[in-house]
This record gives C-alpha cells, sequence and structure tokens, in this order.
C-alpha cells in the first residue's frame, strides 16, 4: 500500500498503526518534518520503504536534516509510486 503524509508531526502518530512491512510512505509538504534525523522514525524498524518529495524538502531548507534512510524523489519517481503501488491513501489531518 502507498500512503502519502501531507501533515506532521500528529498525523503520522495515527498512521503509525497502519503502516505494515513492505508499505511506501511518502511525505510531501508539511509531511517531510516526519523525515528529519531528530524525529523518531518507528515506521522504518517495520520495513516501511520511506520517501520524501525532494521540492518539498528543498524548500524547508531540509537537505542536510533528512534521514539517510528517507530517500528523495522527483515529481516523476512519485507519479511511477503511484503507478506501482494500489491502493494509494492519502493522509491530510
Amino acid at each position: 500500500m502507498l500512503y502519502l503524509l501531507h501533515h506532521s508531526p500528529a498525523s503520522l502518530v495515527s498512521l503509525q498503526d497502519l503502516l505494515k512491512s513492505k508499505d511506501v510512505l511518502v511525505l510531501l509538504q508539511e509531511g517531510v518534518y516526519e523525515g528529519i534525523l531528530q524525529s523518531p522514525l518507528p515506521f522504518l524498524e517495520k520495513g516501511v520503504l520511506c520517501y520524501a518529495l525532494e521540492v518539498d524538502v528543498h524548500a524547508r531548507g531540509l537537505r542536510e536534516q533528512i534521514h539517510p534512510q528517507v530517500l528523495l524523489i522527483s515529481y516523476e519517481e512519485l507519479v511511477d509510486l503511484t503507478l506501482q503501488h494500489h491502493p494509494i491513501l492519502s493522509w491530510f489531518s
């Protein structure tokens, strides 16, 4: 399953119970704050693959603070992920 996280931080607390091994999580917009090194990232221990939209990371000046296991992706790569994974859940709250 592909999850798109648009907000942070309370959103991820609710979402973490749903995430399972081999799920894919994409951090976008304000959600990219969940990928910084200082944040606890327990979903990575579950085997969740985590990406962050590169333009959103750069727009917030977080490039050097992103956890090394959070992979930066372009819009094109985001589209590829949406084509590869079903179902898709967008998380806004």
